[in-house]
């Protein structure tokens, strides 16, 4: 075909291409053309229908944000990718008991402390009444000797670096006939504390006589402070060791009074 041929042809398709790009472009004028005074329409039957203008906030006091699709969009994904806001922990409850000068308490011992039972459930809720950090360990038929060679006290100290120990062991050991035989263990064991303040928690009596296990824990767990708790009436479990969980409440309201006077300072070390 001659070039000439080729040219016109061309030119009438642009032709028509223009002429169909002008209609779509009116097409689109008029739609909006439309909108806008159904708009106004709709404007105007509010209007009719609403309250006096004194009756309304003006459109200065009430501004209505103006927010694109994609800050929209953007702001959706921020709240779905966006790490949760932090939460801070409660404050430190104020106390004047001697015991909420220290931070963090450990109580480690024989199943007298009682697992998630017993003593350690009511030490649990006075400790964090007074904004202290308490955790304990419950070692099941625990002995002096093997508390000391298992080193379940120093552990616990190294893992937790407490403030405060509270040692609660002998109650396995109470009515062996010669407790002199357990003075370098219980030694250790008082060394395993190492330079941190500490409280003994003596053993209460059981059914069969003891034979001065008392007298050598209240004499030699220094510089542990010890508290006697032998004088103590508390009602036992079927087992007749175990104080009920009454009793066990009991036994740590008396230890927390004996603690206002007999809670021992930090040492001097720390």
């Amino acid at each position: 075909m001659p070039r000439a041929g080729v040219d016109g042809k061309l030119q009438r398709r642009m032709v028509v291409y223009d002429a169909v790009v002008r209609q779509l472009a009116l097409g689109l004028f008029v739609c909006a053309a439309c909108n806008a005074k159904a708009t106004a329409a709709s404007t105007t039957t509010a209007a009719s229908t609403a309250p006096s203008a004194s009756s309304v906030p003006t459109a200065s006091a009430i501004a209505t944000p103006q927010v694109s699709a994609s800050a929209a969009a953007s702001a959706i994904a921020s709240a779905f990718t966006a790490p949760p806001p932090k939460i801070e922990s409660d404050a430190a409850v104020e106390s004047d008991h001697p015991l909420a000068r220290y931070k963090t308490v450990i109580h480690v011992g024989d199943s007298m402390v009682g697992y998630n039972m017993g003593i350690q459930l009511e030490l649990g809720k006075m400790f964090k009444g007074i904004g202290v950090r308490y955790e304990a360990l419950t070692v099941t038929a625990a002995g002096i000797r093997s508390f000391a060679t298992e080193k379940h006290v120093e552990k616990f100290v190294k893992a937790k670096n407490p403030d405060l120990v509270i040692v609660q062991i002998g109650t396995n050991n109470l009515t062996v006939p010669h407790p002199e035989a357990y003075l370098d263990s219980l030694k250790a064991i008082v060394g395993q504390v190492g330079d941190h303040a500490c409280v003994w928690i003596g053993p209460i009596p059981l059914e069969q006589p003891e034979h001065g296990m008392r007298a050598l824990l209240r004499d030699n767990v220094a510089p542990c402070v010890f508290y006697d708790s032998w004088d103590l009436n508390l009602a036992r479990q079927s087992d007749k060791i175990h104080p009920t969980q009454p009793a066990a409440k009991k036994w740590a309201n008396a230890f927390w009074e004996w603690s206002k006077e007999g809670a021992p300072g930090p040492h001097a070390s720390r």
